[in-house]
């Protein structure tokens, strides 16, 4: 084998380990739900990044033909959610009926710093009004906020944070992202971002470049479903659910190789093609 090319190849996976590495430092949580098909999540064990606990009900699985109410036009996602620019895998999570809630536990995370979430999402339907669907973030049986889908026509964030947007939700998968800073009480929300384009700006948020104001809370668990509201007791929701990252920056939730360490591979490769 040439070694020029076996040199060049050792260097690229060696810098994209190195980054991947790096760029993972601050993860707390991840899960893309890669266990096979019609595998009901709480029989999954050990599954993801950085859990404590596993999944705590059996009323949630990976996409299944015979799971779930039909999707439109009567036929269920055969694999995971997939987004532009964004590494997935596996397949994803579908609640049986609408209602359907699950649990996931962490690492207790304090009312300080900053905090990255990202998930896919793709609803059965638009139903406003009468539904419900995405991720609330827990604090042991508190519920905090909700992002997602709040029981309207649009995609929009509950509880801390309460926020809706004008994009309306649709039946085909979209990536939700936010970010809180905890010592400034301001969280900024994204929807569908480009996410060749690095970091997204604050006047790229559905809220705007100002953000949201929030009163900075702790949280340890996820909750697959819907929001809670006493006074709309069906607000639920069926769809899928997948690709779910908590961290302390965006590139824990969007992983890419440092520039850095891009620029540095080049320099190593240009080195060994003037030694060659």
């Amino acid at each position: 084998m040439n070694s020029t090319k076996t040199t060049s190849a050792l260097v690229v996976s060696a810098a994209l380990a190195i980054a991947s590495t790096g760029s993972q430092a601050a993860l707390i949580a991840y899960e893309g739900f890669n266990y096979a098909q019609g595998t009901a999540l709480n029989a999954t064990t050990g599954g993801g990044t950085g859990w404590t606990t596993d999944w705590s009900s059996n009323s949630w699985r990976t996409n299944n033909s015979a799971f779930g109410s039909a999707q439109p036009g009567g036929s269920e996602n055969s694999t995971g959610l997939t987004y532009a620019n964004l590494p997935t895998v596996g397949n994803a999570a579908r609640n049986e009926n609408s209602g359907n809630q699950n649990f996931r536990s962490f690492a207790p995370q304090a009312a300080t710093g900053t905090y990255w979430i990202s998930f896919l999402m793709q609803k059965d339907t638009t139903n406003a009004q009468s539904s419900s669907f995405g991720i609330s973030l827990f604090d042991g049986g508190t519920e905090r906020n909700f992002m997602g889908n709040a029981g309207s026509s649009v995609f929009g964030v509950a509880g801390q944070g309460s926020f809706n947007s004008t994009t309306t939700v649709t039946t085909t998968p979209s990536l939700f992202l936010a970010r809180y800073n905890m010592g400034s009480g301001v969280a900024h929300f994204w929807l569908n971002s480009d996410l060749s384009a690095g970091t997204p700006a604050n006047s790229a948020a559905f809220n705007g470049t100002g953000g949201t104001a929030f009163t900075a809370f702790t949280f340890n668990r996820v909750r697959l479903g819907m929001f809670d509201n006493p006074g709309f007791p069906n607000y639920t929701g069926s769809g899928y659910l997948d690709e779910i990252r908590i961290g302390t920056a965006f590139v824990d939730v969007v992983p890419e190789p440092s520039a850095a360490l891009l620029g540095a591979l080049g320099g190593l490769m240009l080195l060994r093609r003037r030694r060659a």
